[in-house]
C-alpha cells in the first residue's frame, strides 16, 4: 500500500508482490477509480498449479489441523509441477501422516503436481524470526 497523505515525504513503491482482489465498484469519492475489495496476500504465499489455477496459502493452512504429528511445515515449488514439503514432525508423525498430508494436498494441487517430503529438525527463519510458510522458486512469468 502507498502512503500518499505524507505531504512530507510519500511512500511509493511499485512492485512489492501483493495480491489483491477487485470489487467492481467506484470510489465514493467521484473520481471513478477502482477499489479493491481485500488483499488476498503476496505473490510468494501462491502457488500455481500445473493447470494454471492459483492456490493461496490460506488454503492450504487448512489442512494442516488435519495432519497428525504435525509441528511445523513450509512449502516450496520448485517447478508448476514440483512442490518440496519441508516438515518439522511431532513424535507422534507417522507414515499415515504423510499419507493423509499427501492426498489432501493433491486435492488441492492435482495428480499432476509431484509431492516431495523432507523432515527437517527447524524451518529457517527470516530476519522477523518468523518461518515462511510458502517459498515459490518460480517466476510470476512462469
Amino acid at each position: 500500500m502507498t502512503d500518499l497523505f505524507n505531504y512530507a515525504m510519500p511512500f511509493i513503491r511499485y512492485d512489492v508482490g501483493d495480491l489483491a482482489a477487485p470489487s467492481g465498484a467506484l470510489c465514493d469519492c467521484g473520481r471513478g477509480l477502482p477499489l479493491l475489495s481485500e488483499l488476498v496476500g503476496r505473490f510468494a504465499d501462491v502457488l500455481t498449479t500445473p493447470g494454471g489455477a492459483y492456490v493461496s496459502v490460506s488454503a492450504l493452512s487448512t489442512i494442516l489441523t488435519q495432519v497428525p504429528g504435525l509441528d511445523e511445515c513450509q512449502f516450496v515449488q520448485k517447478a508448476v509441477d514440483r512442490l518440496l514439503v519441508r516438515v518439522v514432525p511431532r513424535p507422534s508423525y507417522t507414515t499415515e501422516s504423510e499419507i493423509v498430508f499427501r492426498q489432501q494436498l493433491t486435492e488441492l494441487l492435482g495428480l499432476q503436481t509431484r509431492i516431495t517430503f523432507e523432515y527437517v529438525d527447524t524451518l529457517a527463519r527470516t530476519s522477523s524470526g518468523k518461518a515462511r510458510l510458502s517459498v515459490s522458486e518460480i517466476s510470476s512469468r512462469s
